[in-house]
């Protein structure tokens, strides 16, 4: 009897399985995995119809079940747990790794729109750069200007200041003569 219970239960869970790798299927969703899910689904449904087959054996000779049945019913159930524990594990690492993926292409949204905005940013320095060369080198040039003007200023003040100098010596010397 605990033969037919755990040989009904390895089907069950086989069945559960199958529930797991669809819902695994449709996480992934992606056509280019098909090859590699068929085979999985295939196989546990022969497995199903070889569980089957030997739990309609177990029916028809209910009365003559030895060690060797349940050693086989055993191996079939825990067969069956392992397939699920398998797929429970993979279902929750893909699980994860598709939240890791949408969160790493939002990060990368966020870093790509920064990214931009930096780059504005930079040619916005570059230009505010150029106008201050621009700025600096006009500046210069007006300087320049300037130092010449007051150079040539200064030399006609001291050329005035020289005349000046000069007449009042003059008008001096005219007056010591006129004095004379």
């Amino acid at each position: 009897m605990i033969n037919l219970l755990l040989v009904s239960c390895g089907v069950l869970l086989m069945v559960y399985s199958i529930v797991l790798c669809q819902n695994i299927n449709t996480k992934i969703g992606k056509k280019e995995l098909n090859k590699e899910r068929l085979p999985i689904l295939i196989l546990i449904c022969l497995f199903i119809l070889g569980y089957v087959a030997f739990l309609s054996r177990l029916i028809i000779t209910l009365n003559s079940h030895g060690i060797n049945e349940l050693l086989v019913s055993a191996i079939f159930f825990f067969g069956a747990m392992f397939v699920v524990i398998v797929l429970k594990v993979n279902n929750k690492l893909i699980t994860k790794l598709i939240n890791n993926s949408l969160r790493v292409d939002k990060v990368n949204k966020e870093l790509q729109r920064k990214n931009k905005e930096l780059s504005h940013k930079t040619d916005a320095l570059k230009i505010s750069e150029e106008k201050y060369k621009a700025r600096s080198k006009e500046l210069d040039e007006t300087l320049e200007d300037f130092y010449t003007i007051r150079l040539g200023v200064q030399e006609q003040i001291e050329k005035e200041t020289i005349e000046e100098e000069n007449k009042k010596v003059k008008d001096r010397l005219d007056e010591i003569r006129s004095e004379e």
